[in-house]
């Protein structure tokens, strides 16, 4: 009840634990055997050497991994449960990010997922495949600012203007333990910072709602019926 309260009507995203390590590690695994990595900061160093055309390639190949987005949903079924009950439309293909360290860097612009054509009415759960110990993370603006900047571009006529996310300032990005994940609503305005490490950043979000709830500009292309 306090997850539900907290990313509904609080701040807007919370940490959340999963609730099926085993899976968790089952995808870990499966996700090390189709990239042919010994182990995740394998895969981490891996990428980190790879060209942008190749990460991105990389990134292409992992959304035939299909079975991903069900093995989080799982793992995490006590946080989506509470959120969204049993019956789901769940992102039928994960997003497997990877991120390559350094300032001239991809980076993921400050952004809510309204903008993408979620619906209201979907969750994100965002969880990286490591320990996030420095500045690789993301850093999630609270719901009451987030509708500020939100309200601040409707009367400019703007979106996502550099103009706009001036007024994020400097953001820490949160801190995880593998394991750990942050849910949160389609109303947060979140993104990463630049960072430096020897190792790529590596992490992996799905969607999902209540299959009672309308969806919105997304359809049955890109979520299913999944059932916790």
């Amino acid at each position: 009840m306090q997850l539900n309260k907290t990313i509904r009507s609080g701040a807007g995203f919370d940490v959340v634990e999963p609730s099926d390590m085993t899976t968790l590690c089952d995808f870990r695994d499966e996700l090390l055997k189709r990239t042919g990595a010994n182990s995740l900061d394998d895969l981490r160093g891996k990428v980190s050497q790879m060209p942008n055309s190749e990460v991105n390639q990389t990134m292409v190949n992992l959304l035939g991994f299909t079975e991903a987005s069900s093995l989080i949903a799982t793992a995490f079924s006590s946080t989506i449960k509470a959120l969204c009950g049993d019956q789901l439309l769940l992102q039928r293909r994960a997003n497997i990010i990877m991120n390559l360290p350094g300032e001239n860097q991809r980076r993921q612009w400050p952004h809510y997922e309204m903008m993408s054509g979620i619906s209201p009415t979907t969750f994100t759960l965002w969880m990286p495949l490591h320990d996030i110990d420095d500045d690789a993370g993301i850093f999630y603006v609270e719901k009451e600012e987030s509708n500020h900047i939100m309200r601040e571009e409707y009367s400019r006529g703007l979106v996502n203007s550099p103009q706009i996310t001036e007024l994020l300032g400097d953001r820490t990005p949160s801190r995880l333990k593998y394991g750990q994940a942050i849910a949160f609503n389609p109303f947060i305005i979140h993104g990463n910072v630049a960072f430096v490490s020897k190792l790529a950043r590596i992490a992996v979000s799905i969607r999902f709602q209540s299959i009672s709830d309308p969806i919105h500009q997304k359809n049955t292309d890109y979520f299913k019926s999944f059932y916790l």
